[in-house]
């Protein structure tokens, strides 16, 4: 039996395991990289230039060292038949690189590489390397990263069947058609991530269609882009059967990206699966209202999108951050003044931080959940949840708070959760004793030092009709408790 103190492959140098994979055929290496992680490694080449690039550093021998290391390592590596995995890392590429640039990924198509990783960092003005449109006809890639270059695709054709990671940051592409070839042209994508840089400084757009036609993805990030749709015909959402037309999708990240109101509400409602959803500076119509409902969704970022109101019903949600720092530029810039959760019962962080914030809503939370909000001009706060939350908040300018407890009938904790909106003008208090008892024993009131909310001016309390008999005791709690207050008893 094997063992670690005993392996079948011993621990081999490097060089020498190069020879023996040289004379292997290609199914017997492949075996043997298979059977051991010590091989792993030699089938991959990673050149990488090092830290990021100073602003200061004019010194030009760095990046001839880089070179020179390169050329050694390439030559080094000669005579293998096969690469796996080629990186190029570069931090200070200049035109007079691309010959080079050129012979090395002739170096990696040649050994059918499978992951390509090209990243070429420049001084700013410098014209971006222009990659040749042969890897499209590599239809071995499954990996393919991309950074800081520029591809004139024209009407090549595209065939990349086994791609399945497509990643481009600050890409230069030739036309809007080509990005549009590019995607379709990849049926078993899995993991799309697109950040364009665009020659006319007009934003790429990625149709829904386009997307919809990826049946594998599942990871999805998209950046200074448009998306759209091609066709009012709605048919086109719809597979030939009649049925939606649907994403795999399990993580989405939008950011700076444009989009209408209905083509967000399409994409949302055709990603059954998706857990994770982020929107960063995401522009919407003008006044737009956001409002959707995903069960599968669990993590929501919203940072910095135009939207006036926000409004998610998410079963699974388990944490929502919302960030709205948007400077106030006037009636053109839509300002975010609502957000509501609605029924989300698995809710366990909610982090807020808004200027312009004046309504929110917590609503359907039966989990413990731990909230920070800082809104100093939030005026109506609305929660529906368990005793147990604590919420952390800053609101010196709240006018009134909806409170709606599903449960506990600690004293001690009731007192401090009520503590948080000591500083609101109004209190609506929903109660139902069957779950919540608000009135508080003679004994408990003689141990507190001070009232909970000394300074309230007004306090609203809703019960049942049944709980009718128990008014007396109820405004006798509700004055110790509010002494300052203008009380009101209602029925529910």
């Amino acid at each position: 039996m094997t063992t670690a103190k005993n392996p079948i492959l011993p621990q081999l140098p490097d060089d020498i395991i190069h020879q023996i994979l040289r004379l292997l055929p290609t199914k017997s290496a492949v075996r043997m990289r298979c059977v051991s992680k010590q091989f792993e490694d030699l089938w991959s080449i990673n050149l990488d230039e090092g830290d990021p690039l100073d602003k200061d550093d004019d010194n030009p021998h760095q990046h001839t060292e880089f070179i020179n290391f390169s050329e050694t390592s390439l030559d080094s590596r000669k005579n293998d038949k096969h690469v796996d995995k080629f990186r190029l890392r570069m931090l200070r590429y200049s035109p007079k690189d691309s010959a080079i640039i050129s012979r090395y990924l002739r170096f990696a198509f040649k050994r059918n590489v499978m992951v390509l990783d090209l990243s070429l960092r420049s001084k700013p003005g410098l014209a971006y390397y222009n990659m040749s449109s042969a890897f499209l006809e590599r239809n071995y890639i499954t990996t393919l990263n991309l950074e800081c270059v520029r591809m004139n695709l024209g009407n090549h054709g595209i065939k990349l069947p086994l791609l399945r990671t497509m990643s481009f940051k600050s890409v230069e592409v030739d036309s809007q058609d080509s990005l549009t070839r590019l995607v379709s042209s990849c049926p078993n994508m899995e993991n799309l991530s697109l950040n364009f840089k665009y020659a006319t400084h007009e934003k790429f757009c990625l149709s829904l269609e386009t997307l919809l036609g990826l049946k594998y993805i599942t990871t999805l990030h998209l950046e200074n882009m448009k998306i759209k749709s091609d066709t009012d015909d709605r048919r086109v959402l719809y597979t030939n059967d009649g049925r939606e037309r649907h994403l795999p999708l399990k993580t989405m990240s939008l950011k700076t990206v444009h989009l209408k109101l209905c083509t967000f509400h399409d994409l949302i409602s055709r990603c059954p699966s998706v857990e994770y959803l982020s929107l960063s500076s995401c522009s919407f119509p003008r006044r737009s209202s956001i409002q959707f409902s995903c069960s599968s969704l669990k993590t929501l970022e919203v940072t910095d999108c135009n939207a006036q109101q926000f409004n998610v019903e998410a079963t699974n949600l388990e944490s929502f951050t919302l960030v709205s720092e948007i400077p106030l530029l006037g009636s053109e810039i839509g300002q975010l003044t609502r957000t509501a959760l609605h029924d989300c019962k698995n809710l366990k962080h909610v982090n807020i931080r808004s200027e312009h914030l004046h309504d929110i809503v917590l609503g359907g939370c039966r989990d413990c959940v731990e909230a920070t909000i800082d809104t100093p001009n939030l005026r109506y706060f609305n929660f529906i949840g368990n005793l147990k939350t604590t919420i952390s908040m800053e609101a010196p300018n709240l006018l009134e708070a909806k409170i709606t407890l599903l449960c506990g009938r600690q004293f001690p904790t009731l007192v401090d959760f009520l503590k948080i909106f000591g500083h609101s003008k109004k209190i609506l208090l929903h109660v139902d004793d069957a779950e919540v008892d608000f009135v508080f024993p003679e004994s408990f009131r003689k141990s507190v030092s001070c009232p909970p909310l000394p300074s309230l001016k007004h306090l609203v309390v809703y019960r049942k009709e049944k709980l009718k008999e128990r008014d007396s005791d109820l405004q006798n709690s509700m004055l110790w408790m509010a002494p300052c207050a203008e009380l009101k008893i209602k029925n529910k």
